[in-house]
């Protein structure tokens, strides 16, 4: 398991204290920051991040990083770069100033459980003079500058093609009704995660104490759990807005599980209180189904053809051909491919008595078997147009006296040849 910690620490040095502290316990092996700066120079030691942007440092003063806590997992950063059309492998193109972090984390020693994590800042933004006499700020632009980022690791349709982790300050309130001046266009950002194939995975109660004070902009019913309290609440005991959310890709959400620390007691030294992501391995794909030639048999006997089946099998092999049981039939393959199919068998049952539905690729005979020609298969199997025919009685029989003489003729050593 790899645990994610997601803080907003409004750069302050005690945090970054706490940091290390729960690394050295095994508590977290990855933070996704936001408002970090660089740690205190005491500690730079004791941990590991890049921060290699394209914007000058002077424009903002605090920035989201990806910090690497513990040997358990390997870290690959993206630099940041403009928004080029194109980017290199280890880049990342950024619209905005101090909005986001990236990077590839994988388990140590499994990189096939790669994800890609991102550390979210949808700073304030002020709209722009013209708006208004007060020009107001507003965080869902920073938000959609973040996605439209994000979007270049999506370049497929299914979002299980991708794993990503998102989590971070959003400055938003998660509610799904509402009727005040922003509620429809904040909405718009939920749904194009959404969209995106990017889960939404709260945190929400339980996994968070919610505050017994209302929580402004949310319904009375609402999941949310604080994990911020402003300048005027002072403490924790008084939050009681959500701003802090993690999302992860569809399909790898189901290895993700969100709590937010936010109790009274286990807050942390910032205004915002920390989210615990933890990631699972993945589970193991379920064994393949073993088909047995034996089954089929089985099949075939009880629909009563279980001796026909036995003789065009033993054809089969005496002529050198592999011999390849699947769900309900057997192919039958040259040996030096297995994966193409030269004849086929599916014994049937019907209310007129078992039949063998029989299969033969002339054009496939022909290409493992050069000496062979495509007319004579037609006409020595007696196929009338068709590849294929159902047959029961006297009349399987007769087809697989067929088989049998063009076999004999056509394949006399038992090595297969060709």
């Amino acid at each position: 398991m790899i645990r994610v910690v997601s803080w907003n620490v409004g750069k302050r040095i005690d945090p970054w204290r706490c940091l290390t502290k729960m690394a050295d316990r095994g508590e977290a092996d990855v933070a996704l920051l936001q408002e970090a700066g660089s740690p205190p120079g005491d500690l730079r030691h004791l941990v590991c991040y890049e921060d290699d942007v394209h914007w000058d440092r002077s424009f903002f003063d605090r920035w989201p990083l990806v910090v690497k806590l513990s040997d358990r997992v390997e870290v690959e950063w993206f630099r940041q770069v403009p928004p080029w059309s194109e980017v290199g492998n280890r880049e990342i193109g950024s619209s905005g100033i101090g909005t986001m972090a990236v990077a590839r984390v994988a388990p140590r020693g499994r990189p096939q459980e790669a994800f890609v994590a991102v550390s979210l800042y949808a700073r304030w933004m002020r709209a722009h003079p013209s708006a208004g006499k007060r020009p107001g700020l507003h965080a869902d632009l920073s938000a959609h500058r973040i996605l439209s980022d994000m979007q270049t690791f999506m370049d497929y349709a299914d979002p299980s093609r991708y794993r990503i982790l998102a989590a971070g300050d959003l400055n938003l309130v998660y509610t799904t009704t509402g009727s005040g001046p922003w509620f429809k266009r904040e909405r718009i950002v939920w749904d194009r995660f959404e969209t995106l194939g990017m889960e939404f995975l709260g945190p929400q109660t339980p996994n968070g104490r919610q505050p017994e004070l209302p929580q402004p902009g949310t319904s009375a019913d609402t999941r949310n759990v604080p994990t911020y309290y402003t300048a005027r609440q002072k403490c924790a005991a008084n939050a009681v807005r959500q701003l802090d959310y993690a999302f992860a890709s569809r399909g790898f959400h189901k290895q993700v599980t969100v709590r937010a620390l936010n109790g009274v007691d286990e807050w942390g030294p910032s205004d915002h209180c920390r989210l615990l992501i933890e990631i699972s391995a993945p589970e193991p794909p379920a064994p393949r189904r073993k088909f047995t030639v034996d089954a089929i048999h089985r099949r075939a006997v009880g629909a009563g053809v279980g001796g026909q089946f036995d003789r065009f099998l033993n054809m089969a092999k005496d002529a050198g051909f592999a011999v390849r049981p699947w769900a309900l039939s057997v192919t039958i393959a040259p040996l030096t491919k297995g994966n193409r199919t030269l004849m086929y068998v599916r014994p049937e049952s019907g209310d007129g008595g078992g039949r063998l539905h029989i299969w033969v690729a002339p054009e496939a005979l022909v290409e493992f078997f050069p000496h062979l020609d495509e007319h004579e298969i037609i006409d020595a199997l007696a196929l009338a147009g068709s590849d294929w025919e159902s047959t029961g009685g006297k009349e399987l029989d007769a087809t697989l006296d067929r088989i049998e003489r063009f076999l004999m003729e056509k394949f006399p050593q038992t090595d297969g040849g060709g």
